[in-house]
Parts: C-alpha cells; sequence; structure tokens
C-alpha cells in the first residue's frame, strides 16, 4: 500500500462520458483507480464531501470491521479536481514535518555559527587595527619631550593657565626661528 503514496489516477474518458464527478458516481470511478481492492475484508465508503466554489474534493476511507461497530481505518484518498490520491498517515506527516524543522533548525544554526565566526574575525581584525597603549600614549609623550626641549621657564609658568594645544603652537614657533 506505501508504494501507491506517490501515485495519482485520473480517467479522463469516464469524467467526459459522465459529465464529471458526482457523490453518485465518486466510488464508481474509485473502482477503476490502482488503490481499488477486491478484498472482500475490506470497504470503501465515501466520508465526506468538501464543496469548494473551484472545485468539490471527495473523501473516501478504506476501512475493515472488526466487529459489530468497531472499525479499522485502513488509508484514506482523496478526489480533487478528477485526481485520486493517497492521504499520508499521520507517522508520514509528524515525520516530515519533524525532519523539515530539523532541517531548517540546522540551517539556522549553520548561518548563526557562521556569523559567530565572521564577528569573531572582524573582533580580531579590528583589534589589530587598533592602536596599542603605547599607541595612543604616544602623542602626549612626543608633546611632553617637545615641551621639555623647547620650553622656556616662562612657559612653564604659563602651563597651568594655557591648554596644551596653544603651549605646543608657542613651542613649535619658537623652534621654527
Amino acid at each position: 500500500m506505501s508504494e501507491l503514496r506517490s501515485v495519482s489516477f485520473t480517467d479522463v474518458q469516464f469524467l467526459r462520458e459522465r459529465g464529471g464527478l458526482r457523490e453518485d458516481n465518486v466510488l464508481e470511478y474509485f473502482s477503476r483507480s490502482p488503490f481499488w481492492s477486491q478484498d472482500e475484508t475490506v470497504e470503501f465508503v465515501l466520508a465526506k464531501v468538501i464543496a469548494h466554489p473551484s472545485a468539490q474534493t471527495y473523501v473516501i476511507r478504506k476501512q475493515r470491521r472488526r466487529s459489530g461497530r468497531s472499525l479499522e481505518v485502513i488509508a484514506v484518498f482523496y478526489i480533487m479536481q478528477g485526481i485520486v490520491y493517497q492521504c499520508p498517515s499521520v507517522h508520514e506527516l509528524v515525520k516530515c514535518r519533524i525532519e523539515r524543522c530539523a532541517f531548517f533548525l540546522n540551517r539556522g544554526l549553520d548561518e548563526l555559527q557562521q556569523t559567530c565566526r565572521m564577528n569573531e574575525n572582524a573582533k580580531k581584525e579590528k583589534e589589530a587595527s587598533l592602536p596599542t597603549h603605547f599607541d595612543q600614549d604616544r602623542p602626549d609623550l612626543v608633546l611632553q619631550a617637545m615641551i621639555g626641549h623647547f620650553a622656556t621657564a616662562e612657559d612653564e609658568n604659563d602651563q597651568i593657565s594655557k591648554s596644551r594645544s596653544e603651549q605646543v603652537r608657542n613651542i613649535l614657533h619658537r623652534a621654527s626661528m
């Protein structure tokens, strides 16, 4: 029975001759399909008709009577626009959904892992391009050396009142003379 899950059936001639499917001929149409069984312990029942403006869908149940009113549903089929399909089992549906979830979860985790690696690499590159402690303090050290080398006694007294940029400007001006 599972080998028929990927099979569909249609009989265009039957549909043309009978003017389409109706509740009174749907089981006759289904009996022409490869899903039909001559097994006497099995019966096929039109379980439901789903009316839709574009097409009707017929649901057929293959079942076996256990005892009295007890039934065992073996398979479910549906006919939509004249094509007969076998419904997947609940087990197959759940398995498919879980596999799909696992696929997308794995893909998401792979993307997250790749993003983390890219962030780590970007962080390492950023750290490599950041100035070191020495590089950050170097301008101050150079300025202090210049002030110490070119400063006069007058500059040392003015250091408190002047900004560092003014001090450097004065020292550089004197050094260029």
